[in-house]
């Protein structure tokens, strides 16, 4: 896999930091383990030429750049696609890739409080808060791996490159699915709890006299 970033700082994320590891965030690391990384500047001819000629030889194109971005650069989903039939394009974005917003740029916070994710998640008597980790962004990594997975699929049979779309907010309504459907019956929003579920007792954190234990007995 080989991952571009732009000239002279790189991707954004090798300064999340701190910890940092040589000068690089941990966060970049862990993220981007066993990549190659080039730099290669988009807005010049050279630039262009250099990814056109690295596509001719990719199974996959993979951007989750802001919408729109790449169209203006003549590297939108159909051009690439009809210049490379045999070419896998997935495009990750945060709203969708239709409807109304499909266009907006967003952070995973952003999605998480939009989607409902917050409403869901803290204590009862305290404000809503963010899932901790970005389950959002892992989350739909995943999703766009497996639909370039079935597209690799699709194309021994069929010699046929596909485009795979998958975004932030479908992610969350997916991690939603079972509150979305109570919300449906009841029209109430559920109430917030530390860590437990209100379907199953005993299935939470407890305090005791020498820390906190969780015990989880569904069945």
């Amino acid at each position: 896999m080989i991952k571009v970033e732009r000239p002279e700082t790189g991707d954004d994320a090798r300064g999340w930091g701190p910890p940092f590891l040589n000068g690089v965030a941990t966060t970049f690391e862990a993220m981007n383990h066993g990549k190659q990384s080039v730099t290669v500047d988009l807005q010049s001819e050279h630039g262009i030429a250099w990814l056109h000629s690295s596509i001719a030889c990719s199974d996959v194109f993979l951007h989750n750049m802001r919408p729109g971005s790449l169209d203006t650069m003549g590297l939108g989903a159909e051009v690439l696609c009809a210049r490379y039939p045999k070419l896998i394009y997935c495009e990750l974005g945060a709203f969708g890739h239709h409807g109304p917003m499909h266009l907006r740029p967003g952070y995973e916070p952003m999605i998480q409080a939009f989607a409902g994710l917050f409403s869901v998640n803290g204590s009862p008597e305290g404000p809503s808060s963010r899932v901790g980790m970005q389950i959002l962004d892992l989350g739909t990594g995943v999703w766009g791996a497996l639909g370039c997975l079935l597209a690799l699929y699709h194309r021994t049979n069929t010699k046929q490159g596909l485009i795979v779309n998958a975004s932030l907010f479908e992610t969350a309504l997916g991690w939603l699915q079972v509150i979305l459907a109570a919300f449906s019956v009841t029209k109430k929003q559920p109430e917030r709890h530390r860590s437990g579920n209100p379907k199953v007792v005993v299935f939470q954190a407890f305090d005791t006299v020498d820390g906190e234990i969780v015990v989880a007995a569904a069945n």
